[in-house]
């Protein structure tokens, strides 16, 4: 009964963790955005609030907002 404990992380891409974010948020009215341009106010990613179309947190960490949010576990990664 040796069992192998495999101790690598799994990627997950930004494209789905993104997905995972938006998932989560969407009953809060908040979506998570992508700039087209980098922008001082926003950074590269953002969250917009759907009902007001206002930006409520600008310069967004996907990894660190998603393990914040649950939707990206210890055993997963950001995939490069």
């Amino acid at each position: 009964m040796n069992e192998i404990i495999d101790l690598r992380k799994q990627p997950v891409s930004r494209r789905a963790l993104v997905q995972r974010i938006n998932r989560r948020q969407r009953n809060d009215g908040r979506m998570l955005r992508k700039a087209r341009t980098w922008n001082a106010d926003t950074g590269d990613n953002y969250i917009l609030d759907t009902n007001t179309n206002f930006v409520v947190r600008g310069h967004v960490d996907l990894e660190q907002t998603a393990r914040q949010l649950g939707v990206l576990s210890i055993a997963e990664e950001v995939a490069a």
